[in-house]
Order: structure tokens, then C-alpha cells, then sequence
């Protein structure tokens, strides 16, 4: 049972350690989305492609867009995580004080 415990405290640790790269990450994902939304509007107005080819760039941004937001979603759940884990060790640590 030690080793089990040993391996999730060393999973976490590294989890941790790389709770900058996380956050970043997600600013990312949220300004590539936001890039797209612009597309989407550009495109929305834009009479120079015909409708055709206009509707086909519309639902290949639109899928886009739905990946950035499974990306930011993703990259929320992986932060709050670590904001779990942080509370965890936090309420171990000053239950061990008290």
C-alpha cells in the first residue's frame, strides 16, 4: 500500500510543479478561441467568397472553435485538480499543527 501512495504523491508532485505551464496554457487556448470568434465574425460579414464557400469555412471555424473550448475545458479540470490537491495538502498540514 506504500508503494501505491508513494507513486500518487510523485504523480501529484510533478502535477505541481508544472501549475504555471497550466495556467498559461488555458490564457492560450482562451486567446486562440477568441481568435476564432473573430474569424467567425469576419467571415460572417464578408461578401467577397461566395455562400457555398462561405458556408464551408463557417462550419470548419465553428469546429475549431468547439475544439478550443474542449481544450479550455480540459485545461479548467486539470487546474482544478491541482486547486484540489493544494486544499488537500493544506488541510493535512495545518490538521498535523493543530
Amino acid at each position: 500500500m506504500k508503494n501505491k501512495e508513494e507513486i500518487i504523491l510523485k504523480r501529484e508532485d510533478r502535477l505541481l510543479s508544472n501549475e504555471k505551464s497550466w495556467r498559461r496554457a488555458r490564457i492560450g487556448a482562451v486567446f486562440l478561441f477568441v481568435i476564432f470568434l473573430i474569424v467567425i465574425l469576419t467571415l460572417y460579414g464578408d461578401d467577397l467568397i461566395s455562400k457555398d464557400e462561405k458556408a464551408k469555412t463557417f462550419v470548419a471555424v465553428v469546429i475549431s472553435c468547439l475544439f478550443w473550448i474542449v481544450i479550455i475545458d480540459w485545461l479548467t479540470l486539470r487546474i482544478w485538480h491541482i486547486d484540489s490537491i493544494n486544499f488537500y495538502r493544506k488541510k493535512i498540514s495545518t490538521k498535523d499543527n493543530v
